[in-house]
């Protein structure tokens, strides 16, 4: 009977050990059951997915609402991730349920097939992409590039970068832009913009390559029509556009009425280069052929009467050409009246294109001032290819009001200037100022704009501006 009792004693025992053990502590969970966090079940579903995992498990209390926990993750996962929303299907459940808690075993489906749109993730990546777009001018698609400002960055300047380093290509497209269509945690869904010019622009390798300011004035002075393809041209040096057309204009050789109302645009740069278009103003074309076929008619005269005194040296023909427009042209101080510097509006003339007939009034109208002196002067030289170039500045570099032009020349190569407005007493040609030198130029106080000069002068004028500092 005693070993009965001691059966019976351990056997009571053991049941009130193994209750004891099933009941919760204060101490923990001994279910090992955790409360339902969405957050936690949306990382485990976005995990499981980028693993292309059948499912996964997880435990939790009994109370917990799986169904609306599982719509949020699905949802959440599907709003901030491309990959998860590109694969996942769905997903379902099933659930063991134990005395306290409920295990969840989740079994996902994803889709079929997978958006075929790129993921684009280095700059080789983004420059064979629009490569391909740019040679056939069509639109690329969209595509994906990891999410953040940096691969934003790196995409706008790896295409930039192309564009510079083939500008035929990038010279065809007028605008690249790039859409963010939707934005995720892992990628951005990037829409590219390619507006392609259709301006019956020439094509690049027909442009005309100008070396400079001095390249841009000789290119306007030898187009006189600027019309087609003549208009663009590029060049890889910054190109002072307005002193250029300026110089072009004072110096063109009785063709001004095309050359003002001159206008230059910035086409496309690249890589340090720039593309110009340079285009005339629809009115000043209407008049521009009337204006320029009555000084061609008047630089012929002039010529016939200089070509009768026979055969001249270049010394005798500069003296020649001065003497015939002092012949023909008086000064006008009326010009002056509501003029304040070159190019101002003329009171003499009604035309409101009045300010490119300078030469127009000295050579057709006999009345003219410094400028058109000196425009004539240079119109002549050129047409016996004589080196001439009108110049500008200050014939009293103390009087801001003694603006004013004349000429630059060779004679037996040495830099000569002629000044035909002073030389011009009404009598005679006054010699003072007929060859005089740079070093007198400057001991009478005339100052010299810093223009833009063929290469002759500016080599000539070089040699004496060295010559009278060591003097």
């Amino acid at each position: 009977m005693q070993k009965g009792k001691v059966i019976l004693r351990y056997g009571i025992l053991s049941v009130l050990v193994l209750l004891f053990a099933a009941l919760p502590l204060g101490c923990g969970n001994v279910s090992g059951a955790q409360p339902l966090d969405r957050e936690a079940l949306a990382h485990d579903l976005l995990r499981a997915v980028a693993g292309r995992d059948d499912g996964f498990s997880i435990t939790v209390r009994k109370d917990a609402d799986i169904s609306a926990a599982a719509e949020y993750a699905i949802r959440r996962n599907s709003e901030t991730n491309y990959a998860f929303k590109a694969t996942f299907d769905g997903m379902c459940w099933t659930t063991a349920s134990g005395l306290f808690s409920d295990d969840v075993t989740f079994a996902l489906s994803y889709k079929a097939s997978v958006p075929s749109i790129k993921i684009l993730a280095s700059a080789d990546a983004y420059r064979s992409l629009f490569e391909q777009a740019f040679k056939s001018r069509t639109q690329p698609e969209s595509f994906l590039i990891p999410s953040g400002d940096t691969s934003l960055k790196q995409l706008d300047e790896t295409v930039n970068a192309f564009k510079n380093a083939n500008p035929s290509i990038g010279y065809a497209a007028s605008m690249v832009a790039y859409e963010v269509a939707e934005a995720y945690e892992d990628y951005a869904l990037i829409v590219p913009i390619i507006r392609y010019r259709d301006d019956g622009r020439p094509a690049f390798e027909s442009l005309t390559w100008i070396d400079g300011n001095w390249s841009f004035t000789e290119f306007i002075l030898t187009h006189p029509d600027l019309s087609g393809e003549k208009g663009y041209f590029i060049s890889d040096r910054p190109v002072n556009l307005e002193k250029s057309i300026f110089n072009a204009y004072f110096n063109d050789g009785g063709n001004h009425a095309y050359y003002f109302g001159l206008n230059v645009k910035i086409v496309y740069r690249f890589n340090g280069s720039t593309v110009y278009n340079v285009y005339k103003d629809g009115e000043i074309e209407e008049v521009a052929p009337d204006y320029a076929r009555q000084i061609d008619e008047a630089l012929d005269n002039i010529k016939a009467e200089i070509d009768k005194k026979g055969k001249l040296g270049d010394t005798q023909k500069y003296r020649a050409i001065a003497a015939a427009i002092a012949k023909r042209v008086v000064y006008d101080y009326g010009i002056l009246k509501d003029r304040g510097r070159m190019f101002s509006a003329y009171t003499t003339l009604p035309n409101k294109y009045n300010a490119s007939s300078e030469i127009h009034n000295a050579l057709v109208n006999g009345t003219t001032i410094c400028s058109g002196y000196a425009q004539a002067f240079s119109a002549l030289c050129n047409m016996y290819g004589l080196p001439c170039w009108a110049v500008t500045g200050y014939a009293d570099k103390d009087d801001t009001d003694s603006y004013h032009a004349w000429n630059a020349v060779l004679v037996d190569g040495e830099l000569r200037y002629v000044d035909v407005t002073w030389a011009d007493d009404g009598f005679r040609l006054s010699e003072t100022w007929m060859f005089f030198t740079y070093e007198q130029c400057v001991a009478c106080g005339r100052t010299l704009d810093d223009g833009i000069f063929p290469p002759w002068y500016s080599e000539a004028l070089d040699k004496e501006k060295t010559a009278l500092k060591k003097g």
